[in-house]
């Protein structure tokens, strides 16, 4: 019907389109080019549900899914991506091994790790290996495994979790994949936090940042220099947390990326803390909290242990009505004024110290 061969006509440009802007979006033109998926979402949901729809279409539904992964991950889209790849997933006919269903699946996984969901995330990354080693494709299981490395970390399993990072590290190093070093480099960073090596922490994220500069990741540069702004507030550098925040903060902005955002926010508000304005701290960390309820985000224990613990000394150093004033406060704001508001202070802060 001709229909049906219009409907194909209009996937197969679709899937064109985001099979070319993929790459793209764990590089340097990765602001323009989500800039133009986002333009095409409506589209692109209309493609993947026509591909559900059709009984030839389901390696296409795959490829569209997976490749629009790394999109609504840096976008902040986790419950809308969530629900697209499970999709797609557990159509039938999604079973056939293959390319398309390794980089679903990784994505997949890449996701429930975002929502916390880590024996989903723990069961799509595994298979994705399986695949990705079975097609010889080392660019995507160094990604797999560095998503996988940090999945073990959250469920306790520090040392199986090093091992991977290390895996995911020599298969990125294989490759070239400067982005991908950079990214183990950031999860090495978190493994020796969690060990009570701050020193090493501090230096491996500021190696990773300087790698996600040179492979033009800003995104994940962000969250580089937000992680390594929280340690610069542990080891009382003030100056180079101010710094990073405040680049961290800029560069989610411009690229509308949620997920580094909330990450920046926190620390903020951990520095606000440690420099004695707990009513700026309060609307920062609300901020934050709002920003991952609403990007259907999720936690580990440890995160929300630590984030739980920051909020009560927040609370502990107001009043009682100060505190639920900035709360409500930081709630309503937006990712962009709450980014807005956390650069207002660190210039106060740092004319203050000046």
């Amino acid at each position: 019907p001709e229909d049906t061969v219009a409907q194909r006509r209009h996937v197969a440009y679709f899937v064109a389109l985001v099979e070319e802007a993929e790459p793209h979006l764990f590089g340097a033109l990765m602001g323009p080019w989500l800039d133009r998926l986002a333009t095409e979402h409506a589209n692109l949901l209309a493609a993947l549900d026509a591909c559900y729809e059709d009984p030839e279409g389901v390696e296409t539904g795959l490829r569209i899914a997976g490749s629009l992964g790394r999109y609504w991950h840096v976008r902040g889209h986790v419950g809308l991506g969530t629900r697209q790849l499970e999709r797609m997933l557990r159509r039938e006919g999604a079973e056939a091994p293959g390319a398309a269903r390794a980089k679903a699946l990784s994505m997949a996984g890449a996701l429930a790790s975002c929502r916390g969901a880590w024996e989903e995330a723990t069961i799509c990354l595994e298979e994705a290996l399986s695949l990705f080693r079975s097609l010889g494709d080392r660019l995507w299981e160094g990604r797999s495994l560095m998503t996988l490395g940090s999945v073990y970390f959250h469920l306790g399993d520090t040392e199986r979790a090093w091992s991977i990072c290390e895996a995911g590290l020599a298969a990125s190093k294989e490759v070239d994949d400067v982005r991908g070093i950079a990214t183990v480099l950031i999860n090495l960073g978190v493994l020796a936090y969690g060990r009570g090596d701050k020193g090493s922490a501090h230096r491996l994220f500021g190696e990773a940042a300087a790698l996600h500069r040179r492979s033009g990741d800003q995104a994940t540069l962000a969250l580089a220099l937000g992680n390594r702004s929280a340690l610069s507030v542990q080891l009382g550098d003030y100056a180079s947390a101010r710094s990073e925040l405040a680049e961290a903060l800029r560069l989610a902005l411009e690229l509308d990326a949620v997920w580094s955002g909330i990450a920046a926010l926190a620390s903020a508000g951990t520095m606000a803390l440690a420099r004695g304005a707990p009513g700026e701290a309060a609307v920062m960390l609300a901020a934050a909290t709002s920003g991952v309820e609403r990007a259907e985000l999720d936690l580990s224990a440890g995160q929300r242990n630590e984030l739980d613990r920051i909020v009560a000394q927040v609370r502990d150093a107001s009043a009682p009505e100060s505190f639920a004033e900035a709360w409500s406060k930081g709630l309503a704001f937006s990712f962009p004024e709450a980014a807005d508001f956390v650069l207002g202070w660190l210039l106060r802060d740092q004319t203050a110290t000046s």
